[in-house]
């Protein structure tokens, strides 16, 4: 690794936006012939860049980055997580929308574990990115990564034609109708005499036929009464019979719940019984509890108990000095210092902070012995 790669990341990390661009424009070689360093360069974690930006949540970082073609944007660490996991974490969004607004990022990677961005999203609390992250998958279901301004230019011009060919119908629709009004003023003139002449014999006839309708309407009138005192004198039996039933409905309900008093009564004088059971067992047990107490104290060995509280003082992590209990895994380096898992994860742990010799693996041993220990 190249110095200029080192401080690359060590910017990225540190959130420093001003030398991470001046580094990019200064490192432009391949345009010009000369070797140029690689933006994708990793550390000993397998974290570029990128990577270690959206850790730290550097989105003015996460921009510039981006905006580059020859950006890697799916490249994943050592724990299988890339870069869109570590920004779902932070509380500022900005970074996680720089890189949902990529078409080459993963929404669905998972890391070693089978976390994907959500989850990340979940555990750090972070209920604003679930929905930017959910928000953007369903996008790029429906296909909104297509192409709108060839539909809306298509949509303008069609708007046009109908515009055009409205207009045209209705100047021909105006000069026919003008025509055919010119010529109707005539023929208009004679049916009005005509038909003044038609209404007076209409009227003559009405004045004839009104007198029996008139004794048909009274005649109907009078059913319609009949009728609507016969309908009132059904309710209001209908009104007795159901004021009948309410009571009886009413006894059955009042004998049907005085049976479930008593039988509400009944189960809890069992219940209680049973309680009472219950708490002479639980006594007796404690009490044989009590007496197997009594012959621990008597057993008991301080020399015992001080070398296991020995033991569990060598479990503890060198840097964040907690106990390392299950099921956190233990990781160690070449000569076997122990470190937790979650400072393992860290970006500023690439060593061993006892010797800063190289971490090589999992210690499977320690983790068997803290299980024996906590257990």
């Amino acid at each position: 690794m190249t110095r200029t790669g080192e401080i690359f990341l060590e910017k990225c990390l540190a959130g420093d936006s001003a030398l991470v661009s001046r580094i990019l424009k200064r490192e432009r070689g391949r345009f010009t012939g000369r070797n140029s360093f690689n933006i994708n360069i990793t550390d000993k974690n397998g974290r570029t860049g990128l990577l270690l930006a959206c850790m730290v949540g550097a989105h003015e970082i996460v921009d510039i980055l981006t905006k580059r073609y020859d950006v890697s944007l799916n490249t994943v660490d050592m724990f299988g997580a890339p870069a869109l996991l570590y920004a779902a974490q932070q509380q500022d969004s900005q970074s996680l929308q720089y890189l949902l607004e990529c078409e080459d990022v993963d929404i669905n990677v998972e890391d070693n574990d089978g976390k994907n961005a959500e989850d990340y999203a979940r555990e750090a609390g972070q209920v604003g990115n679930i929905e930017l992250i959910r928000k953007a998958r369903k996008e790029r279901m429906k296909g909104s990564w297509a192409d709108k301004d060839d539909s809306s230019s298509s949509s303008e011009d069609f708007s046009q034609q109908l515009s055009s060919q409205n207009s045209t119908e209705l100047t021909d629709g105006g000069y026919q109708r003008s025509v055919s009004l010119s010529s109707s003023n005539d023929e208009h003139n004679q049916t009005i005499q005509v038909q003044a002449n038609i209404d007076n014999n209409q009227d003559e006839e009405d004045l004839q036929r009104s007198n029996p309708l008139r004794q048909s309407f009274r005649e109907d009138k009078a059913a319609l009464q009949k009728q609507i005192e016969q309908i009132k004198k059904l309710e209001i039996a209908e009104e007795t019979e159901l004021n009948q039933l309410l009571n009886k409905e009413k006894e059955k309900l009042k004998e049907e719940f005085d049976r479930n008093i008593l039988q509400v009564e009944a189960a809890f004088r069992k219940k209680i019984f049973d309680m009472k059971q219950k708490h002479n067992n639980s006594r007796q047990k404690i009490q044989e509890r009590i007496e197997k107490l009594d012959v621990c104290l008597n057993t008991f060995s301080v020399d015992r108990y001080l070398r296991a509280s020995e033991s569990v003082h060598e479990l503890e992590c060198p840097v964040c000095l907690e106990e390392m209990r299950p099921p956190t895994k233990i990781w160690q380096c070449v000569d076997g210092h122990p470190i937790c898992d979650t400072c393992r994860r860290r970006p500023q742990v690439t060593s061993c902070p006892v010797c800063r010799q190289e971490l090589t693996g999992r210690n499977v041993l320690a983790e068997k012995i803290a299980r024996s220990i906590f257990s």
